[in-house]
């Protein structure tokens, strides 16, 4: 079970116990704003996924690592935070929204139930979205600082065809390090370790000059 179904389920056993007491529809609203604020969405994904990152990389665990590394890995963790903040943001919103709505129609505890649970399942697709391009902003940010720690400077995006107007521009193509640093993908995230943005299967490979 994810992060995501656990809070799930945990939410909609909460929602079903205050149905059962006969919660008032003017006070459901209100408890239900007060558990969500008590435990909220992005704090629960946050940890689950900065676990679950670091796990998969032996050298983003590492305690040894030089201070621009480990600001580095901030970075990453930084960026995947941001997001879930906004995501849980939007559930939150969502969830409120429904409970509203189905009072005001009338709906009952099971089909206001199954309104929660759907709110909280459509991010689903947005928070994996998240687990891959950090986990791969890791991968990244290893292979581009073991390169530096061996003398390249400059790096070649590699990987699939590409699809996305920014990947078609660099593909196997060669820049320094500092001029990759310089790129903007749209996307508001850094080239160097995400390259195209979300969900980008390219990478880095150090080169010869």
């Amino acid at each position: 079970m994810t992060t995501l179904q656990r809070y799930q389920q945990e939410l909609v056993i909460y929602l079903r116990g205050l149905l059962k007491s006969n919660t008032s529809t003017t006070s459901l609203r209100a408890q239900v704003d007060l558990w969500l604020r008590s435990h909220p969405l992005p704090s629960a994904l946050s940890e689950s996924i900065i676990a679950a990152s670091l796990a998969e990389s032996t050298w983003a665990r590492e305690r040894t690592l030089p201070e621009a590394e480990r600001a580095a890995v901030a970075s990453v963790l930084s960026i995947g935070n941001t997001r879930l903040a906004t995501i849980g943001g939007k559930v939150y919103n969502r969830i409120l929204g429904e409970i509203e709505r189905s009072i005001v129609e009338g709906v009952n505890g099971k089909e206001i139930e199954a309104r929660v649970a759907r709110s909280v399942q459509r991010a689903a697709p947005h928070v994996q979205t998240i687990v891959r391009t950090g986990q791969a902003a890791f991968d990244r940010l290893e292979t581009v600082t073991e390169a530096q720690r061996l003398g390249y400077t400059h790096l070649r995006m590699v990987g699939p065809p590409p699809d996305r107007i920014f990947c078609r521009k660099h593909y196997h193509k060669e820049y320094s390090i500092e001029e990759i640093k310089q790129m903007d993908n749209g996307q508001g995230l850094p080239v160097l370790t995400h390259v195209g943005g979300f969900n980008c299967v390219h990478d880095w490979e150090p080169v010869h000059l």
